[in-house]
């Protein structure tokens, strides 16, 4: 008889290959006005104008930090951004203009000024499962913390003595996180999962038996770490492809390095490459232009748009940002980078291979040629549409032609020979190649060419 295979955990519809964008919230309204709910929602124009799909904001809930990251209250936003009813606000104009919002999760830990902690901390029994400890040994922050039976000292990654781990092993506890996510769950479209690798895959499993089916799970997993995809998160940190892109900026590794970290990805055990987020930077690292460069920017963007999976950009990226939490650039920003950035999202959306099509080193792309440039810092590849025909925005993306992508992460552009079918640069101007006396396709490639 026939067999039927389903997806357990489907991603959702929206969620396959949406354009994300990363907001800082204590740093977007710019270096006068404070960000508030409001001020982010008075800008959901310009992401509009900007062509993203999702708002990945960084943490709103109650905490003592600017990042957001110590939460004190997990019902209740922090209250120099706003209220709740600001919050679903700003939700509410989102979806209006086609955006969907996603939810930083903090919850590996919490504040050590969070009320539970507290009471863990002074002995009170109702709490005292609530925060892992550990051999105080091993305490690194020299804090004198309040003694408990046996003298352990609570729990912490690193050196982070101000975030305590929760007990996952606590029934309670995980009662308490996933009341947190129902919260919350109503109001926003996704989660983004902080420390995800901290907390047990048994929990995550939990999570995504209890969120809606529309609800995305993206997580922080460093490194790349496959199985919180089995059965749990829709959607990954791509690691791979992000130190890929570091080395191929600082010149350590040549623009072919960009293959080795796709297959890398596959060799970890990711079988499906739209499952990735390709990012060049986020809210905790160095900003791309300051360490390498606006040429090699606008090259690394370009592979995260035109690889499958979902590209992220980390507000300010656009706007030539070079502090990686600083006020976002709107009166002295670079517009002609914003609008690079804006063409690349509007091409992902208007070519459904670029969003699901295979990716191939081989074939056409490896009789790409570097006639003028530095050849080490060009690379290519070919989308090339899905055997089956999957269906895109109403698209079957099966009937798309493939497309050649070149990327240049050089100072300079490269004049690179192409196959002889090629006929135009679809990316700015849409230029046809030219020909040479003898009949060979050329193709000038600034940042990136995508050729059909």
């Amino acid at each position: 008889g026939s067999v039927a295979v389903t997806d357990p955990n489907p991603t959702p519809e929206w969620a396959e290959s949406p354009t994300i964008y990363e907001v800082f919230v204590r740093s977007f309204a710019g270096d006068t006005l404070p960000t508030t709910f409001a001020e982010i929602e008075r800008r959901v124009e310009y992401l509009e104008h900007l062509g993203v799909d999702a708002l990945w904001l960084t943490p709103v809930l109650a905490s003592p930090t600017e990042h957001g990251y110590h939460v004190t209250d997990y019902y209740d936003t922090a209250s120099d951004l706003g209220s709740r009813e600001a919050f679903v606000s700003l939700v509410d104009a989102c979806h209006d203009a086609g955006i969907r919002v996603v939810f930083d999760l903090v919850i590996n830990h919490t504040s050590r000024d969070h009320p539970a902690f507290q009471l863990h901390s002074a002995g009170v029994d109702a709490y005292a499962d609530h925060y892992r400890r550990t051999d105080a040994a091993a305490d690194v922050t020299g804090i004198d913390w309040a003694e408990l039976d046996g003298g352990a000292a609570p729990d912490y990654y690193f050196e982070w003595g101000r975030i305590p781990n929760l007990n996952y092993d606590s029934p309670t506890v995980r009662e308490w996180l996933l009341d947190v996510i129902d919260e919350w769950a109503g109001v926003v479209d996704g989660f983004r999962a902080d420390v995800a690798w901290g907390v047990p895959h048994g929990f995550w499993k939990e999570v995504a038996d209890r969120v809606p089916e529309d609800v995305l799970l993206l997580d922080e997993t460093l490194p790349h770490d496959p199985f919180y995809g089995e059965g749990e998160f829709h959607r990954h940190y791509d690691t791979s492809l992000y130190e890929a892109l570091r080395a191929i900026g600082t010149g350590e590794k040549p623009a072919d390095a960009v293959e080795t970290a796709l297959a890398r990805g596959e060799w970890l055990g990711f079988d499906d490459p739209a499952s990735q987020m390709r990012y060049v930077e986020n809210h905790d690292e160095d900003r791309y232009l300051a360490e390498y460069g606006r040429d090699a920017l606008r090259a690394a963007a370009a592979v995260t748009f035109t690889l499958p999976g979902a590209p992220m950009i980390y507000a300010g990226q656009e706007r030539g940002n070079e502090t990686y939490r600083g006020p976002i650039r709107w009166h002295d920003g670079d517009n002609a980078l914003t609008e690079f950035h804006r063409e690349l999202a509007a091409l992902r959306a208007a070519e459904p291979v670029l969003r699901t099509g295979a990716v191939d080193f081989d074939g056409r792309a490896a009789d790409v040629r570097v006639v003028e440039g530095d050849a080490e810092r060009v690379t290519a590849y070919e989308r090339t549409p899905p055997e089956e025909g999957e269906v895109d925005g109403g698209v079957d993306a099966a009937d798309g032609d493939p497309l050649l992508v070149v990327v240049n992460f050089a100072d300079e552009p490269a004049t690179v020979a192409v196959p002889e079918e090629v006929e135009a640069d679809l990316f700015g101007d849409g230029s046809a190649a030219e020909r040479d006396g003898d009949g060979e396709a050329r193709v000038a490639v600034d940042a990136v060419a995508v050729l059909r």
